[in-house]
């Protein structure tokens, strides 16, 4: 389906909002800064994401109607754990299990600073990937993006695509769900290899470091040692001896 691209009326974002009024949309592309909130936009991404897209436009089709499959499952699955916690569950330890599996912590847990900065990055990254899907799946189907945002909503930080909503209205329903479900996809692909690299760790790292040795002190450094009496160990064959 060709759609005129002169005919634009405005930009919608991902995730949606309302629509502005004209006056905003004149002035969305500038970068806001507030108490409360401050955005980044990037607009140097545009055209090379739209070439990717249209390069592999084929395989990148394949790959988000898998992802609308995965989508649609994960709706399914997660209402119904939801479902489950408010109305059929008692048991503490269960909920706060499916909890952390959906918000990646317990409610119970408590989160020092250091966890806050990890936790703040690890966000970052998610929602990052989060929107690049949905940036691939836009390119993919012929809609330019208009700018890509990193954004800090109080303390949480975020990140946006905005691009012509009426583009992707005017095409079929199935395109839209492969747009939608992109994001969530790209997260639990990027889940997944992010297990695999911590699975195989010792296996990446094996030039890098020993194991199965015993460990072996060669030197105290220490103004009493000379007040001790000097050990010799072997801890493989267990013996010791001393002078």
């Amino acid at each position: 389906m060709r759609v005129n691209r002169a005919r634009r009326h405005g930009a919608a974002r991902l995730p949606l909002r309302a629509s502005p009024p004209l006056i905003h949309r004149v002035t969305a592309t500038v970068n806001a800064i507030s108490c409360w909130y401050c955005d980044l936009k990037i607009y140097a991404l545009n055209e090379p994401l739209f070439r990717f897209g249209r390069k592999h436009t084929m395989i990148l089709k394949l790959w988000f109607s898998i992802g609308t499959g995965f989508g649609l499952t994960a709706l399914i699955g997660v209402t119904w754990i939801l479902i489950w916690q408010l109305f059929l569950s008692s048991d503490t330890r269960l909920s706060n299990l499916f909890s952390s599996l959906l918000f990646g912590f317990s409610p119970s847990l408590r989160i020092s600073m250091s966890d806050a900065g990890y936790l703040f990055i690890s966000t970052l990254v998610s929602v990052s990937v989060h929107e690049f899907g949905h940036a691939i799946a836009l390119a993919s189907e012929g809609i330019q993006l208009e700018y890509i945002a990193v954004f800090i909503a109080v303390l949480f930080p975020g990140a946006l695509v905005a691009f012509d909503y009426d583009l992707l209205q005017a095409l079929p329903r199935l395109t839209s769900l492969r747009v939608y479900c992109a994001g969530i996809w790209h997260n639990a692909v990027f889940c997944a290899l992010c297990g695999l690299l911590l699975f195989l760790q010792p296996v990446i790292l094996f030039p890098f470091y020993m194991h199965a040795e015993s460990p072996l002190v060669l030197e105290v450094a220490s103004p009493l040692s000379e007040f001790f009496v000097s050990w010799g160990c072997n801890s493989v064959i267990g013996w010791c001896s001393h002078p």
